[in-house]
């Protein structure tokens, strides 16, 4: 999985993720350009979502002779597999959790221990943290970016 490399790289996902529908490059960039300080060059546009289509972070599907971008995973499903990707990466996961859980405000930590409650109570105790989220995750094609994987 990629990750995002920079503002307009996350810009891109956000007003994707935003849409109701894949969109064209001259879509996007006119999204882009309604909030923007300086307005953004077609040809910069197109090239990071080229780019995060390398990073299969966004699918493009042909729509006459151009193509409609979309995201091969939802905001939450990505911001998951992120936090997944540094929590392996770590040495001592205990101890990221219990930091993670300590710097978290009391309603969200609230919000985690009734999702642990109910993972817990569906049978779903058991397992680290190799991707079992409780929850599915965006898969579907064989590329692992289903065309549920919208929000």
């Amino acid at each position: 999985m990629g990750d995002l490399g920079g503002a307009l790289e996350r810009a891109v996902m956000d007003a994707l993720w935003a849409a109701d529908e894949p969109l064209r490059v001259r879509e996007l960039l006119n999204l882009l350009n309604a909030s923007a300080d300086r307005p953004l060059a077609y040809n910069t546009v197109q090239t990071v979502a080229e780019r995060l289509t390398r990073k299969n972070l966004l699918r493009r599907v042909q729509d006459g002779q151009a193509f409609r971008y979309t995201p091969t995973q939802s905001r939450d499903d990505f911001t998951v597999a992120l936090m997944l990707d540094a929590l392996t990466d770590s040495p001592d996961q205990g101890a990221i959790l219990a930091r993670l859980v300590e710097s978290v405000p009391d309603a969200d930590a609230r919000r985690m221990l009734d999702a642990l409650n109910a993972r817990t109570a569906d049978g779903h105790g058991s397992g680290g943290t190799g991707g079992g989220t409780g929850g599915p995750r965006a898969s579907g094609g064989p590329d692992g970016s289903g065309d549920e994987a919208r929000g």
